[in-house]
């Protein structure tokens, strides 16, 4: 970390840290919190990859319960917003594979 990049965490804290801290605690409001801000974007990327919503918002929950998961197993984490991009490569390229192998057609590229 730079010079620059201390100062300004330290003059303008990231909010996100703060709710990351407090779920590690086990704080439901901050859980809750973290699923009010990214439930629409994780849902609608599922939606992108698996047709039916009902199977999409499974998808959803499944995604940020394992980042939240993952914020309290590990100290490591350089922010939610890349947690949350990795559980959902993560889970959805799961969820194509465990498709592709029943047999079910997920039609990537519909309009």
């Amino acid at each position: 970390m730079n010079a620059i990049s201390s100062v300004l965490s330290q003059s303008f804290p990231n909010p996100e840290n703060n709710l990351i801290n407090a779920c590690r605690q086990g704080d439901q409001r901050a859980q809750l919190q973290i699923y009010k801000i990214y439930y629409k974007l994780v849902y609608n990327a599922c939606l992108r990859v698996v047709p039916d919503r009902l199977k999409a918002e499974e998808v959803m929950h499944e995604v940020i319960l394992t980042a939240l998961e993952e914020i309290r197993s590990s100290r490591d984490i350089p922010g939610f917003s890349e947690l949350l991009g990795k559980v959902l490569y993560k889970t959805l390229t799961a969820e194509l594979a465990r498709a592709g192998s029943s047999g079910s057609n997920f039609d990537i590229y519909r309009n």
